[in-house]
């Protein structure tokens, strides 16, 4: 598995120099992106909305985050999984996690290299894969209280809020 990191990171030798990125740094974002992105298509796009929330001194609050700090990967996070005490937790710690969460693909690297441009500060992913993308927390928080039902219902037993 570490030679073939090194093996795809080395195809991106050139483009890693000219960020200020480090190989953990990269490596850390990208696994992110990989568990958000479901389509291949959003991948920059929430490469770019996470680089906005830092360089906005915001917290990633990203939900695998909280999966990976909770060891098991959870259908919808929920208000009592933020509260989980654990530096993986973006919602409670700010910055990046201590280390990946997931192992990123060649897309997802691709993505944290090249994000999108945008003035986006929020995304929800609705149950059939579509992204939508907000640039403020009411926006998010409309389209949130919007369409949060279809997970409530795709999720069968589910029953608690979800974030």
């Amino acid at each position: 598995m570490l030679d073939r990191t090194e093996d795809v990171l080395g195809d991106y030798e050139e483009q890693m120099a000219d960020t200020n990125l480090t190989i953990h740094e990269l490596l850390t974002l990208s696994s992110i992106v990989e568990r958000e992105a479901q389509q291949d298509e959003d991948r920059p796009l929430i490469a770019g909305v996470l680089f906005n929330r830092l360089d906005e001194d915001m917290r990633l609050q990203v939900d695998p985050t909280v999966s990976y700090a909770l060891g098991e990967h959870q259908y919808m996070t929920t208000f009592d999984h933020t509260a989980e005490d654990s530096p993986y937790n973006t919602y409670m710690y700010g910055g990046l996690p201590p280390s990946p969460i997931a192992s990123p693909g060649r897309d997802s690297i691709e993505a944290v290299l090249n994000p999108e441009d945008s003035s986006y500060l929020y995304f929800y992913a609705r149950y059939n894969g579509e992204v939508i993308y907000n640039e403020t927390y009411e926006e998010h928080n409309r389209v949130h209280q919007e369409y949060r039902h279809e997970w409530v219902e795709g999720g069968g037993d589910q029953e608690e809020e979800a974030e």
